[in-house]
């Protein structure tokens, strides 16, 4: 399968995904306060925001250490939607104080992007540091005891 292959699979994932929650909305029997849709809205957006980043993830081009941004920005995103998912299923806890619930979404959506901009811009830094030392063993290679 070639790559945009499987980013579509992994974007119509995403789609059903998403409308599975939309349809667990709509027919679980559950009450629905307002921390218990905004717990929705968050898992929505928690669910778009994995499937788009790990489709962006998957297009890194080589001027980032790819392993290193991959893998990091993968686990970023998985912490940020199985949070976020935790978050959703304790919902009924925060019922007398939504405001706390959205202020602990916006710190996961905070931390996962800080994070997810962390790690790009320390595999990019890795990765030219790579390119300068690859380069300078090439220029070493003609001298007696060169590494």
């Amino acid at each position: 399968m070639n790559n945009g292959k499987n980013n579509l699979a992994l974007a119509v994932s995403g789609v059903i995904v998403v409308a599975l929650t939309i349809a667990a909305f709509f027919l679980l029997e559950i009450e629905r306060t307002s921390v218990f849709i905004w717990a929705i809205c968050a898992l929505i957006l928690s669910e778009i925001v994995f499937f788009a980043g790990i489709i962006m993830i998957r297009n890194i081009g080589s001027n980032h250490n790819a392993v290193f941004a991959k893998s990091g920005a993968t686990v970023s995103l998985s912490i940020y939607f199985i949070s976020t998912l935790v978050l959703t299923l304790l919902s009924g806890l925060f019922r007398n104080n939504v405001n706390i619930f959205i202020l602990l979404n916006l710190a996961l959506v905070a931390a996962c992007a800080i994070a997810v901009i962390g790690i790009m811009a320390v595999s990019k830094a890795t990765q030219r540091r790579n390119e300068a030392d690859v380069s300078k063993v090439g220029e070493q290679e003609g001298k007696r005891g060169g590494f």
